[in-house]
């Protein structure tokens, strides 16, 4: 091996290390003054899958009046399930220990519910992956029929049981999104900007889903929307669309999955790559097959726009 190799290799391994006990001697001695909150914890304890969280808060709360319940968080895990009580339920479970003021706080403001991160010092430590170290689950009433949205930095959010609303609005910066469970709704809006979507059964009449680097998986999908992926492949079943369904991936790969009752107008444009259809379509270039257009059954047609930028679209027959 080249011994300037060897030699680069170490100085910056060396450099490495000097910046980690610097932090170490920093946060050990300052972190009183500076209201930097080092926890040697966050690095010596791996919290895999969340197994070691302990509940620091539970919080039950009153939805009389209520049309609209906010959920901020940053780092953490939200979980949201349906419960046949009548308030909804909070709960907060952290793998450290929290101060009173650093557990989540409530405050109503006209027929909103705001539940939000407490109030938390700046911390240190090392991220591992696989590793949650923070979880808000929320028990929402089967009769609450209003509106949710959800507000999170990093962390997933995730459907754990059937759910029925009139509006959801979910915007993450970093984290996957799961519901593979029901989810019904009026209006359903999603955007992340890293992480994947999978989705088990959308019923909606409007869906938005945006994502800018991250794969995109819906099943039983139902009503009108668009669906957008800058960075990663779309999977789409269709199990009806009400107007239109307009996808759109910039790199990455469009499979859709069409239920062969749906009459439906379809228009496609790959930049690179090609069309691939169990309904016969007609291509512009028989060749390249990379822009085509088909009417499938009979009028009224329902409109199914799909471009990508650099990848395939494939649609395929189902039932």
């Amino acid at each position: 091996m080249n011994k300037n190799f060897i030699k680069t290799k170490i100085i910056i391994w060396s450099i490495i290390v000097v910046f980690l006990i610097g932090i170490l001697i920093y946060g050990v001695t300052y972190k009183k003054d500076f209201g930097f909150n080092f926890n040697i914890s966050n690095i010596v304890s791996i919290n895999v899958g969340g197994k070691n969280l302990k509940t620091q808060k539970d919080k039950t709360i009153s939805l009389d009046g209520c049309n609209n319940i906010n959920l901020d968080f940053r780092s953490s895990d939200v979980i949201i399930k349906e419960t046949n009580d009548s308030k909804i339920r909070v709960i907060e479970k952290c793998s450290t220990k929290l101060r009173e003021k650093e557990k989540f706080q409530v405050d109503k403001s006209g027929d909103s519910i705001n539940i939000k991160r407490g109030i938390r010092h700046s911390s240190f430590g090392i991220v591992f992956f696989g590793v949650s170290g923070q979880k808000i689950e929320v028990y929402i009433p089967k009769q609450y029929n209003k509106n949710l949205k959800i507000n999170l930095t990093s962390g997933d959010i995730k459907f754990d049981s059937n759910i029925g609303l009139n509006m959801i609005k979910s915007t993450q910066s970093s984290g996957d999104f799961y519901g593979m469970n029901s989810i019904k709704a009026n209006e359903f809006n999603l955007e992340s900007t890293s992480g994947d979507v999978q989705i088990g059964n959308l019923n909606t009449n409007i869906y938005n889903i945006e994502l800018t680097s991250g794969d995109i998986m819906a099943n039983l999908v139902k009503g009108s929307g668009n669906v957008k992926a800058t960075s990663g492949d779309i999977k789409i079943q269709y199990k009806d669309i009400n107007d239109y369904s307009n996808v759109k991936a910039s790199s990455g790969d469009v499979n859709l999955k069409i239920n062969k009752k749906i009459n439906f107008d379809f228009s496609g444009k790959c930049g690179s790559g090609e069309i691939n259809s169990d309904f016969p379509i007609n291509y512009n270039n028989q060749e390249e097959k990379d822009e085509g257009t088909g009417k499938i059954g009979d009028d009224p047609y329902k409109r199914i726009d799909v471009q990508t930028s650099s990848g395939d679209i494939n649609l395929e027959k189902i039932y």
